[in-house]
């Protein structure tokens, strides 16, 4: 949309046409978004020039690209400037004074200015006192904190659920966790449902006091509502169950992320590493699988040397999930040499890993390569039938060999399911007569 404006915006120029104050006031929009705030200013400038004059709209717009750079000095300017020309702030003026200065810590002269807005007959709106709470709260500045909650109250409003997140956020910071338990009492009393971020919050309190009896309990609240804790709650958990040599629940709550469709991020992965006294095949496996998905080979390849290294038993993930990456990338010789490497480490290749090597080499053109690794795994037993004769279909149809059909005929007749053969390979290949073919010499 931008670029948009900007091709309009130039052709206008190019055409010598005049700009009324809905173009000055998006052009003004315009050079904010793109950080150009001095060119952004000049348009005031324009306007005057050309005789139009300024509004409310294009003041604010103005002043919220000069707090969105932390330059208030010049915010303020701005709001005299808009004075002097006979304009009055509105609300939406003072709530992007307040948030701005609260986002850069500025938290005295948010309560000037929510001050002189009261005092102006405007309502500083709930989202301004939950902006102000959350800055004092960081600060540490409960007393002010409660001061101004008492305020609000007694003006006959009642706080909003971000702006009881934010206290009960800084009570679990300081340590005050009973403090924030009881502001979650007095929410549900008045009838404010906690959400995720409350629940979040209150166990990643019991987290630092390391009592993962009270975080269990909230988790178990959350799934009952259907709430999902957020993946930094899920990280700090897994570290406090680390540090407490937790294992198994460690493990299933990295599970239930993958479950949830959250996807952790390698630090969650590590911890469960770096801080268990007993490292497993599980963890490692849990880990690759994470760098594979993150397409970050070079780390899940020295996660595997690791875990060979260290002698741990593996039931195959790793190789899985190491397969699966290398041949998405098209490097089919370098999965073809972990199916052997899975040989010799004695570990049986799951169907769905063989499925995807066979068929990535068959796509890429590899049909030699396909059939035999093919035959390999066949002659094991590891693949299942009916993907066998559908591989056979079309490896067959493609490159017929009679030396391999026989061989193909001398398997599946051991395993006496040729009366399947006729039917698929008609099915898979839509060409009969070489169908046929085929089935007459794996009969003989």
């Amino acid at each position: 949309m931008i670029q948009l404006f900007w091709k309009v915006y130039n052709g206008m120029l190019v055409a010598k046409m005049d700009f009324d104050l809905y173009t000055y006031t998006n052009l003004a929009n315009a050079l904010c978004k793109v950080g150009d705030l001095n060119g952004a200013k000049k348009v005031l400038t324009q306007m005057d020039e050309k005789g139009c004059s300024p509004s409310l709209f294009i003041y604010n717009v103005l002043i919220e690209g000069t707090c969105h750079v932390g330059d208030f000095d010049g915010a303020f300017q701005l709001k005299n400037s808009m004075v002097e020309k006979g304009l009055v702030p509105d609300a939406y003026t003072y709530n992007v004074i307040i948030h701005g200065l609260c986002k850069g810590k500025k938290l005295k002269d948010a309560k000037l200015v929510m001050e002189e807005m009261t005092e102006m007959g405007l309502k500083p709106h709930y989202s301004m006192y939950s902006a102000l709470i959350d800055g004092l709260m960081r600060e540490g500045s409960i007393d002010e904190v409660f001061r101004l909650k008492d305020e609000v109250i007694s003006s006959g409003k009642e706080l909003n659920l971000a702006a009881d997140n934010a206290i009960i956020h800084g009570f679990c910071k300081y340590g005050e966790i009973g403090k924030a338990v009881e502001i979650v009492h007095e929410m549900t009393r008045m009838g404010c449902k906690p959400n995720s971020q409350t629940y979040c919050c209150l166990i990643e309190g019991y987290c630092r006091e390391h009592n993962t009896g009270r975080v269990f309990e909230f988790l178990n609240e959350m799934e009952r509502r259907n709430l999902v804790p957020s993946e930094g709650t899920y990280c700090t958990i897994i570290n406090e169950l680390c540090h407490s040599k937790d294992l198994s629940r460690a493990s299933d709550l990295l599970r239930k992320m993958f479950a949830g469709g959250l996807k952790p991020g390698v630090a969650i992965c590590r911890t469960l590493i770096m801080c268990y006294t007993r490292e497993d095949a599980i963890t490692y496996e849990i880990l690759i699988d994470v760098h594979c998905k993150k397409d970050n080979l070079i780390e899940a390849f020295k996660l595997q040397e690791e875990l060979l290294g260290k002698g741990l038993l593996s039931k195959g993930t790793a190789y899985d999930s190491l397969i699966d990456a290398v041949c998405k990338k098209g490097d089919l010789s370098k999965a073809v040499g972990l199916l052997d490497e899975m040989r010799q480490e004695g570990i049986k290749p799951s169907f769905g890993t063989c499925s995807t090597v066979v068929c990535g080499l068959h796509e890429g053109g590899k049909i030699d390569e396909a059939t035999g690794c093919f035959m390999h795994k066949l002659k094991l037993c590891i693949l299942h039938l009916t993907w066998c004769i559908h591989t056979v279909c079309h490896l067959m149809l493609d490159v017929p060999n009679i030396n391999i059909m026989f061989e193909v005929s001398t398997v599946i007749n051991w395993l006496g399911q040729l009366k399947y053969l006729h039917q698929v390979l008609i099915v898979a290949g839509s060409r009969e007569s070489q169908a046929l073919q085929i089935f007459a010499l794996c009969q003989r």
